[in-house]
């Protein structure tokens, strides 16, 4: 498989890595969620649950937040400030830590009401640094100073245009538009910040694949016969880059799928994890045992791909991709090359 995907002019170089299973230390655990910060300095929220804190080259800092702490971590998001929030879908409340994982405050109340939560699961800042939620029980957007002061919100439940049904993931763009990973309904929706539906993304229907990538003809299935890239299946989160480009998290459908600014499918990105990240390669130089059972691995060429993507985020400072593949508790991180020239693929 190629490392490179190529379309209208942009490509998307695989770079590498980070992850490997574990409970603590230098690995995941069903990783939900990230933010990525200042200096190249991530967090990853796992649902064990605790956060990851290390840095795009692979240096392990320290992890915070265990059981007692939260029950499902769901969202991850940096104010302007470098503080971080992140939101738990069964105590509904937001946790604020500093960058050092400290903790400095908490707010949410369960309900239904304006202002309250059920289910908050994805969050993101704006411009103005006031916090999105995603209530995906209560099926709606609420905006939140970052204090917890309630501003506004929008969503009913339903299937039509400018409805969600179980929403997941958010983000917001350069305009101050709003990208909602419609979970339930299969597409992605576009809202002005008062609300207004503005675009969908993907056919709002779905083929109704789903596998776990464990053996070759599965793989064929999704990946080589294909589903169509605007079929897209439980769709767990969005990001947008600078240029309007949109990635979608494809959950059940095990893949990225990448739109551009008016909703035409530009690419899909099936992974490219070909090699073990560093993590990984130390405990198994660490492990003898475990180096000669990795060898022993049944159909080792399936494991480059996702496995139920659950997030996406993309670091506009240094123009990459990166997508939570968290059934394999890592993160795979592509580079976006603008104005690339090939004739052949500038189609």
């Amino acid at each position: 498989m190629p490392l490179d995907t190529i379309a209208a002019g942009r490509a998307w170089t695989y770079s590498h890595n980070i992850g490997r299973r574990a409970t603590a230390g230098m690995g995941f655990n069903w990783p939900i969620a990230m933010a990525v910060g200042k200096d190249g300095v991530m967090f990853v929220a796992n649902r064990t649950p605790h956060i990851s804190k290390f840095t795009i080259d692979q240096e392990f800092i320290h992890e915070f937040g265990r059981t007692g702490e939260f029950e499902f971590l769901s969202g991850l998001a940096l104010d302007k400030d470098q503080n971080l929030y992140a939101s738990d879908e069964w105590r509904n409340r937001i946790t604020v830590f500093d960058n050092d994982g400290n903790v400095l405050r908490t707010w949410g109340e369960e309900g239904e009401g304006p202002g309250q939560l059920n289910g908050s699961t994805g969050l993101t800042f704006d411009a103005d640094d006031n916090l999105w939620v995603v209530n995906g029980l209560n099926s709606r957007i609420q905006k939140f100073s970052k204090d917890g002061e309630f501003i506004s919100g929008f969503g009913v439940k339903g299937d039509g245009p400018g409805e969600l049904d179980m929403p997941w993931g958010i983000t917001v763009d350069n305009n101050g538009d709003v990208y909602v990973a419609d979970w339930n309904n299969h597409r992605v929706q576009k809202f002005s910040p008062d609300g207004t539906h503005l675009l969908t993304f993907g056919s709002g229907r779905t083929t109704g694949v789903a596998n776990d990538g464990s053996t070759p003809y599965m793989h064929a299935l999704v990946h080589d016969i294909g589903v169509p890239p605007n079929d897209l299946n439980h769709p767990a989160d969005v990001a947008v880059d600078g240029d309007g480009d949109v990635y979608v998290a494809d959950w059940m459908n095990e893949r990225v799928v990448i739109f551009d600014a008016e909703g035409k499918t530009l690419a899909t990105l099936r992974g490219d994890a070909h090699e073990i990240s560093k993590w990984a390669a130390m405990g198994l130089d660490a492990n003898p045992d475990m180096r000669r059972r990795h060898r022993l691995a049944k159909n080792p060429e399936v494991k480059q791909y996702f496995r139920m993507p659950s997030y996406c985020a993309f670091d506009q400072e240094n123009n990459r991709l990166l997508v939570c593949d968290t059934m394999r508790h890592r993160i795979q991180i592509y580079q976006k090359v603008d104005g690339y020239k090939d004739p052949q693929f500038n189609l």
